[in-house]
């Protein structure tokens, strides 16, 4: 399964950053991997690219994006100050990323990719990549196989942080909530947080509202404590 992926080497330029033992990157966590002191742990997190883009609306190199958060990750500590967190502590695996993501099978592959995932770590994030790579990515965390998607995905809650609501038809970076909602997630268990004024219609504002979706608007949010808004969107989601 893994030989769907691209190796997971990158070219760094760390600077000083890369020698100092006082100061470790958050590259350098990502590409120590899982074996620690000639063990394997068991992966609490693992990070994939999947760089899809031709299914965007609007012309965008939303592809490349997997390959830039990795490289700024060399410019970044692994503690926050903020809240006296390390993750250096946290395995962490980096599964490389999607090969062909754009080809005709590419969403196929993504999907059985991240269900494989589901087995190797705790938890996964995704590097995308447009919008439209929300659909096969929640079917291939969240759903054992297809015969049971739909049974799967009424279990899922999902909170967008978008300008848009991403309900329209067909396939494209703006319709992966639809199509999550016709696969099985309840719109009553979707929130978007975000939605902006002249960003949208009036008929796909419609369809969130007939489909129950929780809408918090950017103007909305822009009064309203972000803790406040977090709690409303865990606890609907």
């Amino acid at each position: 399964m893994w030989a769907e992926t691209t190796e997971a080497t990158h070219t760094r330029d760390n600077g000083d950053m890369a020698t100092d033992p006082n100061w470790p990157t958050a590259a350098a966590w990502l590409a120590r991997g899982p074996h620690i002191d000639g063990a394997w742990l068991e992966p609490e997190v693992a990070v994939i690219g999947f760089g899809s883009q031709t299914r965007s609306i609007s012309p965008t190199q939303a592809g490349t994006t997997p390959g830039a958060v990795r490289r700024a990750l060399a410019r970044y500590s692994t503690w926050s100050i903020d809240r006296d967190v390390d993750v250096w502590d946290v395995i962490a695996m980096d599964a490389g990323d999607i090969s062909n993501p754009d080809a005709a099978d590419g969403f196929e592959r993504a999907v059985a990719i991240l269900r494989s995932l589901q087995h190797f770590s705790q938890f996964t994030v995704v590097l995308g990549g447009d919008n439209s790579i929300t659909y096969p990515t929640v079917v291939g965390l969240h759903t054992q196989h297809e015969s049971s998607v739909n049974e799967d995905l009424r279990s899922v809650g999902l909170i967008t942080f978008d300008a848009h609501h991403d309900l329209r038809d067909g396939w494209s970076n703006g319709s992966p909530v639809r199509q999550l909602i016709e696969a099985g997630v309840p719109g009553a268990q979707v929130v978007q947080v975000g939605i902006a004024g002249f960003a949208n219609s009036r008929e796909y504002t419609a369809r969130a509202r007939d489909l129950g979706i929780a809408v918090i608007s950017r103007d909305t949010a822009m009064r309203r404590p972000v803790e406040d808004i977090a709690a409303e969107a865990l606890a609907i989601a």
